[in-house]
């Protein structure tokens, strides 16, 4: 039950950002797997902020791992940004990003 989560959402130019809040469950999942399917490919990057998650169920953030990577993300690159970044956004590579976010690890997937 997604009882207690939100997804917040904010454009910026060609780049949209996620920030997740609550309880990230598999109705959670779903819900923002459901989000960036219908956003794909419409923004250069889209940022998702994980510092709002509390006691996400690991099992959870991996099934939307495995979704992310079959969504076609041609002309968008999805980065994840704080304490699950890591374990939300599928691929290798590791990125920081500087300005405001100096310090902050993220984790990027490029498709």
């Amino acid at each position: 039950m997604e009882q207690g989560f939100r997804i917040l959402i904010h454009r910026n130019d060609d780049r949209l950002h996620v920030k997740m809040i609550g309880y990230f469950d598999e109705s959670a999942a779903r819900k923002l797997v459901g989000l960036l399917e219908s956003y794909a490919n419409k923004f250069s990057i889209v940022f998702l902020h994980t510092n709002g998650l509390q006691s996400p169920v690991p099992s959870s953030l991996e099934a939307c791992r495995r979704t992310l990577r079959r969504v076609n993300w041609k002309s968008t690159r999805l980065v994840a940004t704080g304490t699950y970044g890591d374990t939300l956004v599928p691929g290798p590579a590791s990125i920081r990003i500087e300005g405001p976010f100096q310090g902050a690890q993220t984790r990027a997937a490029t498709g």
